[in-house]
């Protein structure tokens, strides 16, 4: 129950089963402590956090289906699996030869990582089960969220570890594939979400090419506006975002704006 799981300071029952905050001061500390989490630990090494990293998510997996309507449990979630993903946690990596020196820094910290994990193994699986189900049941609920909530909710399920967007690619019809679509189709009119998705497809196309291959066809049609931006568009896309995240969006938008138009000029010459 919420007493149990710490929310009672947040959250209070309402007569028709909705919730609402029942301590207004203690919302604000709990949405700071958010953000302190979304800027400290990605600054922190991986292998500081590795042999907790179980803890913490099964924890957060508790609290967050327990207070399914707090996107703060989400974005904390969201941060704890951009780490996973930093030192390969729940996908470790295959060594050979050829990638020893690819990338010294990465795998001397991911090295690193595991051997303080020592004999991690159960709990990394246990944990990975109980995310797994977790993040299932995200999916099957997620297009009924609106507002803040389906953006920490889409997020988070684009952070999901390689391992389980793998095993959701070997399905027919994904959901995950559909909620990606969507993201790209919603991030017309919000860009930090088209943003996220890009970065998403970005990396399951160098990760999980031949298991995301069948799903493009679905997935290409919400990317068509993407290529016919242009500049003026770009720099109010830049406005909007603001700062750094808007200048990438930007950039990535007259990226493919020029490649678009040198593909144009190209078959312009060749006929």
């Amino acid at each position: 129950d919420a007493a149990d799981d710490g929310t009672e300071g947040l959250l209070a029952p309402m007569g028709d089963g909705a919730i609402k905050q029942s301590k207004s001061g203690d919302v604000a500390v709990f949405l700071k402590l958010v953000h302190f989490c979304e800027a400290l630990l990605p600054a922190l090494r991986p292998s500081l956090l590795h042999r907790w990293l179980h803890v913490l998510l099964m924890d957060l997996v508790t609290r967050a289906s327990r207070a399914p309507h707090v996107s703060g449990f989400a974005k904390l979630l969201r941060t704890l699996l951009q780490t996973c993903a930093r030192c390969s946690y729940f996908d470790p990596p295959a060594t050979s030869p050829g990638t020893s020196d690819a990338a010294p820094a990465a795998a001397s910290e991911a090295a690193e990582a595991r051997a303080v994990a020592g004999s991690a193994d159960c709990n990394r699986e246990r944990c990975y089960s109980m995310l797994r189900a977790y993040l299932v049941s995200l999916l099957a609920r997620a297009r009924r969220l609106k507002d803040e909530l389906f953006a920490a909710v889409v997020n988070l399920l684009l952070a999901a570890p390689l391992r389980f967007v793998g095993e959701q690619l070997r399905r027919p019809s994904p959901p995950l594939v559909e909620l990606l679509r969507h993201a790209l189709a919603l991030g017309h009119a919000y860009l930090p979400l088209a943003l996220t998705a890009l970065s998403a497809l970005e990396k399951w196309m160098a990760e999980l090419q031949p298991l995301l291959q069948p799903h493009l066809p679905a997935l290409l049609p919400a990317l068509r506006e993407y290529l016919t931006v242009d500049a003026s568009e770009t720099a109010v896309a830049t406005a909007r975002v603001g700062g750094a995240l808007g200048d990438k969006v930007g950039r990535r938008m007259l990226e493919r704006t020029g490649n678009r138009r040198k593909r144009r000029s190209r078959e312009q010459h060749s006929e």
